[in-house]
């Protein structure tokens, strides 16, 4: 039977070996901020950085949550924006979850235009 990489009870030269705690897989949290940021200071660019990503991408949680309802409201036909965004999270209960109203500010806050979208949809994709 074959033992996962980081399993505590692997052995080594007869000896346990350590878990790998401080590896993480990859993942680019700045990229992955920066394209909700983008998304919201220009929801143009959301057909073409959706054909590249999907919320399974995003290593961090509150990111996954954020971009499900970035979908969900795509999906309803509507521009994504900071209040539908913010009240869909509100709906959900998930507002606390991501990080609030502030943490949905600090990623349009991040990228001062959107014109990388792209770049970094693939960087998130790339790390997924």
């Amino acid at each position: 039977m074959a033992t996962a990489p980081f399993d505590v009870t692997a052995r080594r030269n007869g000896r346990p070996r350590a878990a790998r705690e401080d590896r993480l897989p990859p993942h680019d949290l700045v990229a992955e901020q920066a394209l909700i940021g983008s998304v919201l200071r220009d929801p143009a660019v959301l057909p073409e950085v959706r054909a590249a990503v999907a919320a399974v991408d995003f290593w961090r949680d509150a990111h996954q949550r954020i971009w499900r309802h970035v979908e969900a409201i795509a999906d309803d036909g509507q521009a994504v924006d900071y209040v539908l965004l913010g009240e869909a999270l509100i709906q959900s209960g998930e507002l606390d979850a991501v990080g609030g109203v502030e943490y949905l500010g600090e990623c349009a806050a991040a990228v001062p235009y959107a014109m990388n979208a792209l770049q970094y949809a693939r960087i998130v994709q790339d790390k997924g």
